[in-house]
């Protein structure tokens, strides 16, 4: 990041209404870096050296502070991205494994060893919103910024500017092509790389509505005030295998949430797009963007477990 890039950046962060507070010292960035033993990337390092952004424009705190937290900070969200993984290897009716990782142990104790032996290996990943992440290494301006919950991982900006840009200046600076990051590519491609299996979008669509439309999940909405007309609509494009997902627009606020949680505004409508992978990955990460939908942009008080979309 050249100081052109820097202060233009910082510019626009202003105008977006981040509030901003005075930058790290060397002294700080060194003792947060030695504390949390881990190293910021050049270019994130640069711009918390000149602003620390504290809160967003909505009046959220997600920015992680460094000044009054420090390298603790590091180890907190460690433990939130292992602990997720391991609930999807888990806890899942279908246990999340990577071929990468070798042949899963029938014992789930070691095969959660091995994933805590491949996380201990792999980048680590530094917070810079809420959960969006970005790798500390390797040591180059210029790393992807991820947004992870459990092992449902997604690119939101091909680096550091891109990323403040689609986050809060609403931009579109997405073109697929970002630095590999050991470890947390894998993960990334088996919900956005290209289709694994042949199957069929259409079955997806056709199950997935009979699934969230059931007796026993409409019981568990109805009890937290759904009506039973949750306005998702399912497309299915099965020359590229991806599924579709359709919702109209709502409030500004609800808009916002909608696109922080990476769907897409269309005339009156937002759209998201799933590459459909393999049977197992697909309904999961279907079932918990629709579940992140109805927790954050529609205020249902349920969480993950709540709703289960099965696979019979």
């Amino acid at each position: 990041m050249n100081p052109v890039d820097l202060d233009t950046l910082i510019a626009q962060l202003a105008s977006w209404g981040i509030i901003l507070e005075p930058g790290l010292s060397d002294n700080e960035i060194n003792q947060i870096e030695q504390e949390g033993e881990f190293r910021f990337p050049p270019d994130l390092r640069l711009l918390l050296q000149r602003v620390l952004p504290i809160e967003d424009n909505r009046g959220y705190r997600n920015f992680p502070n460094w000044r009054a937290e420090g390298g603790k900070l590091i180890e907190k969200h460690q433990e939130f991205l292992l602990d997720g993984i391991i609930f999807d290897v888990t806890q899942q009716k279908i246990p999340y494994w990577l071929e990468t990782w070798g042949e899963m142990p029938t014992n789930m104790d070691d095969a959660v060893e091995i994933v805590k032996q491949l996380f201990s290996a792999a980048p680590r990943l530094i917070p810079v919103y809420g959960h969006r992440f970005i790798p500390s290494e390797p040591q180059l301006p210029g790393n992807p910024v991820f947004s992870i919950v459990q092992t449902d991982i997604i690119c939101y900006g091909n680096n550091l500017i891109d990323y403040f840009y689609n986050e809060f200046g609403h931009e579109q600076r997405h073109d697929g092509h970002f630095r590999e990051i050991p470890f947390w590519d894998d993960l990334y491609m088996v919900n956005n790389g290209p289709a694994i299996t042949d199957y069929h979008a259409t079955q997806v669509a056709k199950e997935l509505k009979q699934l969230l439309y059931s007796k026993d999940n409409l019981a568990r909405l109805i009890k937290f005030g759904f009506n039973g007309n949750f306005p998702i609509q399912f497309m299915n494009l099965p020359e590229i295998r991806t599924l579709k997902g359709i919702i109209p627009i709502v409030n500004p606020n609800q808009s916002q949430q909608l696109e922080a949680l990476g769907w897409n505004s269309v005339n009156s409508y937002y759209t998201y797009d799933w590459l459909i992978v393999s049977e197992a990955v697909d309904y999961y990460t279907v079932a918990t963007l629709i579940v992140d939908t109805l927790v954050k942009v529609y205020g249902f008080d349920i969480r993950y477990q709540a709703i289960e979309i099965k696979i019979e």
